[in-house]
């Protein structure tokens, strides 16, 4: 089994750290409970954070396992059909980043951006050549 993290962990921090504090800022004026303030605005942009920041994606023996937060698809080789690199406009993913690795699998497609794309899609594509002789 081969993990590939996501590339945006490390830039999540220095958005999340400006968020809290304009949502500090903002909500400042409605409540004057100070613990309320702070958990109103700190739990969402730590959970956030926290998802996307954490995001793996694992080659396994039978399926892409992809995990982002508490979202867990897992995706056979066999369903998978296309693997393909996407760019978003500048200034997508507020700046974390726009390039992306499209898999489309059944009727589906999920975006994910490992830090090592180059890697991943070598790999993927790989795992998905194989299984596709195997099953013809």
């Amino acid at each position: 089994m081969k993990r590939y993290r996501s590339a945006f962990g490390t830039g999540l921090v220095f958005l999340a750290i400006p968020l809290a504090a304009s949502s500090l800022g903002m909500l400042n004026s409605w409540f004057s409970q100070r613990w309320l303030l702070f958990a109103l605005s700190a739990i969402p942009v730590g959970v956030g954070a926290w998802m996307i920041g954490q995001a793996r994606y694992m080659i396994e023996e039978a399926a892409l396992d992809i995990r982002i937060g508490f979202f867990h698809r897992n995706v056979p080789w066999r369903d998978i059909k296309a693997v393909h690199r996407r760019t978003l406009p500048k200034g997508a993913m507020l700046g974390f980043g726009s390039d992306f690795i499209g898999i489309e699998y059944g009727e589906k497609t999920v975006n994910v951006s490992p830090k090592d794309a180059d890697g991943f899609v070598e790999a993927v594509r790989e795992r998905m050549e194989d299984a596709h002789t195997q099953s013809a």
